[in-house]
């Protein structure tokens, strides 16, 4: 432990911490919103699931109504 804390490690420049520091920032944000939105799918596909299971939707409609939302949403490319 005592060779451990002499060991000198070399650091990037202040402003190259920073830019990296903003880039890992902006990439947390975006793992959380999709995480966010990956759960609010999850949801809609309990939802279907139950609403398949005791019959309230049925299989042979060829326009689910939840569909038609997700496909309109352009980020994941469903159009």
């Amino acid at each position: 432990l005592t060779q451990l804390k002499e060991v000198k490690l070399p650091y990037p420049p202040l402003k190259e911490q920073r830019k990296i520091a903003n880039i890992i920032s902006t990439l947390d944000g975006k793992i959380k919103s999709e995480k966010s939105y990956m759960q609010e799918l999850k949801n809609v596909k309990k939802g279907l699931m139950q609403d398949l299971l005791t019959g309230k939707q049925r299989t042979h409609q060829a326009d689910i109504d939840i569909l038609d939302n997700i496909r309109e949403e352009p980020h994941y490319g469903l159009q």
